[in-house]
């Protein structure tokens, strides 16, 4: 998967992988605006990003829900995406972005390390869907963009703006509380593939051979033995 460092005007990370951390995009989700705003240097500490996929990320994530961007921060990203090549399809209008678009940064373990991933998020859907920081939250692409997913596709735009916003974006649902520890511990946290829950690298998407499969109708483990 092409993954490139963008370097940002201000500390924030896009994705960043924490060493010795013991267990989206780019991802992209869905979130709500009664998470708190993130702070200018606070929540994000470090200058460099990588983007994981110019678009909407092909795998599902399973994570915490880390953080909101402020929309001083969202435009900042938008510019530094586009001084990167990326995202070419998006107005670089700021405005319109944060208008149209929620990003939020999710913590999603990867081997023995961290990734701080940042979502972008449909705006009209966040507000009906109140997240938490440390709620474990599941990202998907769009239904209608996966060959075997057994959920409802959503109606693609048929082009335009509209079109390049909705191929920027995907879905997030809340798995569990951030107060909820034990429903936590019943999901394992990581990245499949929507179709049959085989378990991938988040940041190469290569298939991971003695990972744990899960349900992809469910996001729960699925037991030992069973076939895909």
């Amino acid at each position: 998967m092409n993954t490139q460092t963008i370097h940002m005007p201000f500390s924030f990370s896009l994705t960043m992988r924490i060493k010795n951390f013991s267990p989206w995009v780019l991802v992209l989700a869905l979130s709500a605006a009664s998470v708190a705003q993130a702070e200018h240097d606070s929540d994000c500490p470090v200058s460099g990003c990588d983007l994981l996929a110019d678009g909407a990320y092909a795998g599902v994530l399973i994570g915490r829900l880390d953080t909101l961007l402020n929309d001083e921060q969202s435009h900042q990203l938008l510019r530094a995406a586009h001084a990167q090549g990326r995202w070419a399809d998006l107005p670089a209008d700021g405005q319109q972005f944060t208008q149209r678009i929620q990003a939020a940064a999710l913590r999603v373990p990867a081997g023995t390390s961290e990734l701080r991933v940042i979502a972008l998020m449909s705006v009209e859907e966040s507000q009906a869907m109140p997240l938490e920081a440390g709620d474990l939250v599941r990202f998907r692409p769009h239904p209608s963009l996966s060959t075997t997913s057994g959920h409802a596709a959503m109606t693609r735009p048929s082009g335009g703006i509209d079109l390049a916003y909705w191929n920027a974006i995907g879905c997030i649902a809340i798995l569990c509380r951030a107060s909820d520890k034990d429903c936590q511990g019943r999901y394992t946290q990581g990245a499949w593939r929507p179709g049959n829950g085989q378990p991938i690298d988040p940041l190469s998407t290569t298939p991971l051979v003695n990972g744990q499969r899960i349900d992809p109708m469910t996001y729960l483990p699925e037991a030992a033995g069973s076939t895909p």
